[in-house]
């Protein structure tokens, strides 16, 4: 996927993103690392075990003005391994998720 532009600021878009899954049924935790522009988000429902939970990087960049976003599951295996380690609490749910997690503890 690429990458949706918004004239919301940073702020606006992140509060966006998290009342949207909150609207949807999910509990998140979040996170932000370089400097707010990975914002990292551990979704999991209610009454479910955690570890059925899973993590979603959205990235954000400002072009022309306007702040961008896209966003990268876990099972995807983002090329990004920042992500805090309070969001990581079990081994991952497909292969991917598991390297993935099992690349980010390492890089730490």
């Amino acid at each position: 996927m690429g990458w949706s532009y918004s004239q919301n600021t940073l702020a606006q878009q992140k509060q966006h993103i998290l009342t949207y899954l909150s609207l949807t049924g999910y509990l998140v935790e979040h996170k932000c690392t370089n400097y707010g522009r990975h914002f990292w988000l551990k979704l999991y429902r209610e009454g479910i075990n955690e570890d059925k939970s899973f993590i979603v990087l959205y990235l954000f960049e400002k072009h022309d003005g306007e702040w961008g976003q896209k966003d990268i599951d876990e099972s995807m295996y983002p090329y990004y391994f920042d992500c805090p380690k309070s969001l990581i609490d079990h081994e991952g749910t497909n292969k991917e998720s598991k390297r993935w997690r099992k690349d980010v503890m390492a890089s730490k």
